[in-house]
């Protein structure tokens, strides 16, 4: 999400949240669910998850949503997006810094085994690499986990987007699930107000854009 995008947003959750025709928490979940349907794939499960895990616990609990999961959906989902792009001469790649990363083969198996295929996305290889041949055979040493660590670290831009795809097909339909019980939670009318408000919001911005 752009820094205008979140201005927009939280400029637009502000409005939304001081409205008088419905609860502020009620509000607030028809936001994210919004947003879920509104913004890029990342976005979408980042605010799905967020809309079920601002559920009281006993929502949770009878809706039988799987808060774990949704936590680990949230985790790498917000890792994937505040990606970095770098640059290194004529070379272009993306470094994502997970957070469990710490945690070596246990956050590996929790986090990133579910959903990735192959364990070692491509990557650049740094240039020292010419120089310290050793350096690449310490690599060649490691554990598949520590390889993809490292790997992450300098991912080409076609090896980012494939991490993003993969991980996006495993959490919609879960995600989808998430929404339909959330939205059990929320007035139609509610949302409904929401979502044109949101629109409408959306539709003045890019006319000013455009001026």
């Amino acid at each position: 999400m752009s820094e205008e995008e979140e201005h927009m947003l939280a400029e637009f959750g502000s409005k939304a949240l001081r409205a008088p025709k419905a609860g502020c928490f009620d509000r607030l979940l028809a936001l994210h669910l919004v947003m879920s349907v509104t913004g890029d794939p990342l976005n979408a499960i980042i605010h799905s998850c967020r809309a079920a895990l601002a559920l009281p616990e006993k929502a949770i609990k009878m809706l039988e949503i799987d808060k774990q999961k949704v936590q680990d959906i949230l985790t790498v989902a917000m890792a994937l997006m505040h990606a970095r792009l770098e640059k290194e001469g004529d070379c272009e790649y993306y470094s994502i810094r997970w957070s469990f990363e710490r945690q070596g083969a246990e956050g590996f198996k929790r986090y990133i085994q579910p959903w990735l295929s192959h364990s070692i996305p491509a990557f650049y290889e740094p240039r020292e690499w010419s120089l310290y041949p050793e350096k690449r055979e310490n690599f060649e040493s490691l554990p598949d986990y520590a390889k993809f660590y490292f790997a992450c670290k300098r991912l080409t831009p076609d090896s980012y987007r494939g991490l993003v795809s993969a991980f996006c097909a495993y959490a919609f339909p879960f995600v989808e699930q998430l929404n339909q019980k959330v939205s059990t939670q929320i007035s139609p009318v509610t949302y409904q107000e929401i979502l044109k408000t949101f629109q409408g919001k959306a539709k003045e911005s890019s006319r000013e854009e455009s001026e």
